[in-house]
Formats: C-alpha cells, structure tokens, sequence
C-alpha cells in the first residue's frame, strides 16, 4: 500500500461531499470503459430533477479490457445483478470500439433522456485525450455553451468517486479563471461496483489503478500533479463552492 494515500488521506482529500442543489447544466467525462456506467447514473440523476441537460465528453476509444478485468474480479455481481444477459450486455459496455461521449450519449438515450437534451462534444464528433482538452473543446466547439453556463451561473459535474475532484478543478479553472467566480461548480459522484469511500482500498486493481494516481494528479505536495505540470487544473475549494450553492440555488433530495 502506498503508505503517503492513506485510507483516510483519500477519503478527505480526494472524495467529495455531493451537493445537493438543481443545476440546469450537468456534464460527464468519459473514463474509457467506465463511461457507460458513469453515462447511466447522470441519466438517471437528470430523469430525477438534478439537472435540465446533459453535456458528454471524451474522444478516446472506450476499449478498456483491462479495466473490465478489475472490476470482474472486484466484484462480479455487478454484472450479473439483474440478469446473465444484463451481465454480458455490461461486461460489452468495457470492450466498446465507440469514442466515449458517443457511448455515454447512446447510454444516456438509452435509458430514456431524449436527444434533445443531450450535448456532445465535437457536435458529435469527439476528438479530445483528457479532461482539460474535454472542456476546451465543448466551450469552443459547441455555440453558445459557453456563454448559457456563464450566465446561468452553476455547471453540475457527473463523476466517479475518484475524478470527481480532479473535473471540478478543471472547470473551475476554465470558466473562473478570468471571471471572478463566477459560476458556481457543483459536484456529483457516484459510486458504482460496489465501490465506496470505506472499501476501495480492498482492492488492489482499484487501489494502484485507479485511486492513488487520481489523488497524484491532484496532490499540491507532487511535484508531479497537474497543479504543477499543466494549465489546466487548480485548486478546488470544495466547501466554498457548497456555500455559495446551497445559499443560490434550489435544493433537492438526491437518491
């Protein structure tokens, strides 16, 4: 175990409290093989009320094999939960030949969000690598987003429990950088297969995988982190942004 990621380093640091206020905007990143899961529960949240439109981005193929692997022997069940064709139909979701925001977008449809209501990068043509290219390519490419999140004044963004932070810090970045703070940035995580802040760190897979180089890249103390290395991120205060939304905008009881 990496003794500088404690359990409890993570679990403050790195994991987000969710808020919970109605934005008209909510946005989700591709994670390769992760995308259809994180697809299905923002589609669920926006038929719930949490958000009037969804925004999906990434243009990296989802073909994850590896991933599935992880996750398989994390926990199988989650596959198989509802039926042994369910089961397949999830395990395919990992081995897609799509380009993220088109598999979360057909996801999203799917489970019953109409087209109308749907943003894609590119105008359906995603292209970006990471999550700093994901943002500038919808504020440049999609007309007049950029402007509509401006003013209505807060962007919901969808996660897994383990980027969260690292999306909100991007958009914070992006849309606050020259504009006084002006839009609030509301987190939403979720924690899918059978993944939760208390036991991710059971498992190996999702431990030296997935979690310690989320918290690396958003770490002020690593050298190495995208704070220090890029121009994308920065630090996202976190209790700051809850402040500001639980006072401006409405509340709701999320699921």
């Amino acid at each position: 175990m990496n003794k500088q990621y404690t359990p409890d380093l993570i679990r403050t640091e790195l994991f987000l409290e969710d808020v919970p206020v109605k934005t008209k905007f909510g946005v989700a990143h591709g994670g390769r093989g992760s995308s259809a899961e994180l697809a299905r529960q923002s589609a669920r949240a926006m038929l719930r009320g949490e958000v009037d439109q969804l925004i999906f981005a990434g243009g990296v193929r989802v073909f994850d094999p590896l991933t599935l692997a992880g996750i398989f022997s994390f926990n199988s069940s989650y596959f198989f939960e509802h039926s042994l064709r369910d089961g397949f139909k999830r395990a395919a979701e990992f081995l897609s030949p799509q380009k993220e925001a088109l598999l979360m977008a057909d996801i999203a449809m799917q489970e019953g969000v109409s087209s109308r209501d749907i943003i894609v990068e590119g105008n359906g043509v995603p292209t970006s690598r990471h999550t700093g290219q994901n943002v500038d390519n919808l504020l440049s490419q999609t007309d007049g987003l950029l402007e509509d999140v401006v003013q209505d004044g807060a962007l919901k963004v969808f996660g897994l429990a383990y980027n969260t932070r690292r999306a909100c810090s991007v958009w914070d970045r992006k849309l606050n950088k020259d504009r006084n703070h002006a839009v609030i940035i509301v987190p939403r995580s979720f924690y899918p297969y059978g993944f939760t802040s208390e036991n991710w760190h059971k498992s190996k897979d999702i431990r030296e995988r997935i979690v310690y180089p989320e918290m690396a890249k958003i770490d002020p103390e690593n050298e190495k982190s995208h704070l220090k290395t890029t121009n994308d991120v920065t630090v996202y205060d976190a209790a700051l942004h809850s402040k500001r939304a639980m006072a401006s905008l409405p509340g709701i009881i999320l699921k």
